[in-house]
């Protein structure tokens, strides 16, 4: 994985241990001694956000030297950013009216998260959610069950840019069949991670916005977070070839079979765009089967589970024969019957065929 994000400790007053977030008890505990912060600490209600506009976020990525006669300076204790006349004294954050305020290079500023969306689901949860997706995958192995009850889950804030936009899709079928679709996308995630599986984490899909805070350390201790990889411009790519995947997929839905196919869209415009960066929890548990790897993912606000698991060759064996016998039953139905009595009548004999004389 990416390095992690440098985060304050906390210690405990009663032990001198460290606190660490407590997703149970939504509050910085003690693990030693259980000692606990109030449960309103850091805070339950969720303060504004933070969003910026997205064309001016890729200005000042693609030219961060370029400020004009501005100065961006970002609020140490909102977080907040705010731009100001150069030569204009800036003493005050106008959000949150916080003196400590510092000069940063853009209105995202790179050097950490902005948002999150904190632990909600312990180690216990997440380990049952695991279980509870591999019964339902009942093909996999039955030893792939012992290792989710024994597995190391790791819970790991992974770095996300998150956009809002009303997106205007031109479609057409190639046969003078020509429509538009218009939706409304609301924090669309796009992991900053290249090695995270971006399938597996739309699985895990939505992460709730109602749990979503300002960035606040505190979420983060005893946790380890990633760093953002990707650029916004590389992330703003990934998010609009996903919006284009979800109108045309809207469109084919309205239209008749024998056009679904043909359909295609030809342009998408964009307005009110806007973006962030999240940290967002996810637990990920990592085994091999067979000298294979495999993952599964559990989403650390929601508890939903999704994953990749290998197949058990008995039970796939046993499903094709119980095919070919549906098979055989609907062509010929006395034979189909009578198939089950002489294969054990087979099997009773080759185990007797040893102890006749």
């Amino acid at each position: 994985m990416s390095t992690g994000i440098g985060e304050r400790r906390y210690p405990c007053r009663r032990c001198g241990g460290p606190l660490t977030w407590s997703p149970a008890r939504r509050t910085l505990a003690c693990q030693a001694c259980g000692a606990a912060l109030p449960p309103d600490a850091p805070g339950t209600s969720p303060a504004a956000v933070i969003d910026h506009p997205l064309d001016v976020c890729l200005h000042a990525e693609a030219y961060p030297a370029q400020h004009g006669d501005d100065n961006d300076m970002r609020c140490t204790s909102c977080r907040g950013i705010a731009r100001f006349a150069r030569g204009v004294a800036a003493t005050n954050c106008p959000y949150c009216g916080s003196p400590d305020i510092v000069a940063c290079d853009a209105p995202h500023d790179r050097q950490g998260p902005e948002n999150i969306v904190p632990f909600l689901v312990d180690a216990a949860e997440a380990r049952n959610a695991v279980a509870r997706w591999i019964h339902r995958a009942w093909l996999a192995p039955a030893k792939v069950a012992r290792m989710a009850r024994s597995g190391i889950l790791r819970p790991m804030y992974l770095p996300f840019w998150m956009f809002d936009a009303h997106a205007m899709g031109h479609w057409d079928t190639g046969g003078g069949i020509r429509g538009i679709s218009e939706m409304d996308f609301e924090d669309l995630p796009v992991c900053s991670v290249a090695e995270v599986d971006p399938a597996l984490l739309e699985c895990l899909e939505p992460f709730p916005a109602k749990s979503l805070r300002r960035y606040d350390s505190r979420y983060v201790a005893g946790f380890m977070a990633l760093r953002s990889e990707r650029t916004l411009v590389e992330a703003t790519t990934l998010a609009h070839a996903r919006v284009e995947r979800v109108i045309a997929a809207a469109a084919r839905r309205n239209r008749a079979a024998k056009d679904r196919d043909k359909l295609r869209v030809s342009k998408v415009e964009y307005t009110r765009e806007t973006c962030k960066e999240t940290l967002l929890p996810v637990w990920l548990m990592d085994y091999e089967y067979l000298g294979r790897p495999f993952r599964i993912a559990v989403n650390g606000a929601t508890g939903v589970a999704a994953g990749d698991t290998p197949k058990s060759v008995v039970k796939v064996a046993l499903l094709a024969l119980a095919a070919c016998w549906l098979i055989a039953l609907v062509a010929d139905h006395a034979t189909a019957l009578a198939l089950p009595a002489r294969i054990a009548q087979a099997l009773w004999w080759t185990l007797r065929r040893p102890f006749d004389g």
